[in-house]
């Protein structure tokens, strides 16, 4: 449930062509955003289309270079999971003769909120209880009951199994990788991106953000490789959320900053192997 509603009024000048969006910033500051409300005037009949999304990544609608378009509606979009950093915006066009306006409302909860306070009880509730400070009546004492004694279980001889001509005797299953070993705290994995799988932690904060990639199912994992830009600012064990997002084939990483000062942003176009990054 929304602890509070951030407003924005967007106006799009008229000829505002596709080619060049007209992009809006909106700061709302660390926040869980709950839901997205969008107020459309009667009047763009076609004319006015706009994306919302973040450091200039897509997310409504989901597929890239799509728009909404619409005239005299209000609309709604119920949120989950999205990221806490409060940096939105909205890429819009207008090829109409009239600026027109859009009022975007943000439902939001804080990060981390308190719990509801616990509600006293009411006079009702303390009459059933019956009152307070009375003792219980005495009870008899139940006799004790003599503790039960069980036969010994008889040990099992050692089950011996026949191996196959010419093969050596089962070798106990070796142990996982010293860098499975250590993916200690919440991990993020994709499958598949590039065909292969990918999962991403923070260990150390002087470190930052690790990737490995297996090219196999069952195979060995590789790397770490390290993040650029997330040494010394992502905390260990802080919560990682991976996905081929919005754009088409793109691997998209945020984690959240160790001073809370916002998010840690990385991503890395198919086929390519240079990561960007950003802290929003």
């Amino acid at each position: 449930m929304a602890q509070e509603i951030r407003i924005t009024a967007v106006t799009v000048p008229a000829g505002t062509a596709k080619t060049s969006l007209q992009r809006t910033v909106i700061e709302l500051g660390q926040r869980n955003v709950d839901e997205i409300e969008v107020v459309i005037p009667d009047g763009p009949r076609g004319e006015v289309g706009f994306w919302i999304g973040s450091g200039g990544t897509q997310i409504i609608p989901h597929d890239l270079g799509q728009f909404i378009i619409s005239n005299n509606e209000v609309i709604h979009w119920p949120l989950e999971s999205q990221h806490t950093s409060g940096s939105w915006e909205l890429q819009a066009y207008n090829t109409g003769n009239f600026p027109h306006t859009l009022e975007l409302r943000f439902l939001c909860s804080y990060v981390g909120s308190a719990p509801a306070a616990v509600q006293p009880l009411t006079p009702d509730q303390l009459a059933a209880a019956g009152e307070v400070g009375t003792a219980p009546p005495d009870l008899p004492q139940l006799p004790e009951l003599p503790a039960p004694t069980l036969p010994p279980i008889p040990s099992l001889p050692p089950i011996a199994l026949p191996g196959l001509p010419g093969q050596a005797p089962a070798q106990q299953a070796a142990s996982s990788s010293p860098e499975e070993e250590d993916m200690t705290g919440p991990v993020a994995f994709v499958h598949p991106f590039n065909g292969q799988s990918h999962k991403f932690q923070a260990r150390q904060l002087a470190t930052g953000v690790e990737h490995w990639w297996q090219s196999d199912q069952g195979g060995d994992w590789q790397g770490p490789e390290v993040l650029p830009g997330s040494a010394g600012k992502v905390a260990p064990g802080a919560p990682i959320y991976a996905s081929v997002y919005s754009v088409q084939g793109q691997l998209q990483v945020w984690a959240p900053l160790a001073d809370n000062s916002g998010a840690y942003h990385a991503w890395q176009g198919a086929g390519a192997g240079t990561w960007g990054n950003e802290t929003v």
